[in-house]
């Protein structure tokens, strides 16, 4: 039995409090979410009868498929109420998933409730990602290779993704300012990872996309 006692509710949040404290990597936006995200678990174990503190995996499991059953906000162009999506779900779940993971290896919970339960997205994926081929990608070249600042952008766009594996996001947060040039000539682009507040990484670019991201730059205004 976890934390069991009159004080065992407020003792569940300090832990969870510690718990977060243990994530330095984890965005203040990010620890807010999972606080709201963990007191809905909590609010919906006390109104289903359960008992916070004697959380088994069939609790986890029973969570899971209500979040399943709910009907999403807003309008819905079915005539059966829209469901939340497999990544909202799991917005849901992975908060109490890794907190209960981190109260097992802490000694404070005898089971980890989250193992061997199917992430959403992984159990609903219809559709696997698949890489663009190298003839794929330079026909998108030779499609966007113009003259106009919106072409020359796209072609620095796609060179940068398909030869450096940046992700949009980092894309997006790239200035001019962002390319270092070393001593030896090597080219690097500063970049912000996911998750991070300031650009941190650092990765070596070759001479053709230092040049289709130069040219794009002298024609900005």
């Amino acid at each position: 039995r976890l934390l069991a006692g009159e004080t065992g509710d407020k003792v569940l949040k300090d832990l969870f409090a510690e718990f977060l404290s243990e994530q330095p990597n984890m965005l203040p936006a990010t620890k807010g979410l999972y606080r709201i995200t963990f007191e809905y678990f909590i609010h919906w174990t006390t109104t289903t009868g359960r008992d916070i503190h004697q959380t088994r995996q069939s609790d986890f499991i029973a969570y899971r498929d209500y979040l399943r059953e709910r009907p999403a906000r807003g309008p819905s162009t079915y005539k059966e109420p829209r469901k939340i999506s497999a990544s909202t779900i799991d917005n849901y779940l992975s908060p109490v998933r890794k907190f209960f993971g981190w109260l097992n290896r802490e000694g404070y919970y005898p089971n980890h409730i989250g193992i061997g339960v199917t992430s959403e997205r992984d159990r609903g994926r219809m559709f696997i990602k698949q890489a663009l081929s190298i003839e794929q990608i330079y026909e998108l070249l030779d499609r966007t290779n113009g003259d106009t600042t919106l072409e020359l952008r796209n072609y620095a766009i796609i060179m940068l993704m398909s030869f450096s594996g940046l992700r949009c996001r980092e894309v997006c947060g790239l200035n001019f300012g962002d390319m270092l040039t070393s001593t030896s000539g090597v080219i690097r682009l500063q970049i912000q990872r996911k998750g991070s507040r300031e650009k941190g990484g650092l990765i070596t670019i070759s001479t053709d996309i230092h040049n289709a991201l130069q040219t794009y730059f002298s024609l900005r205004d």
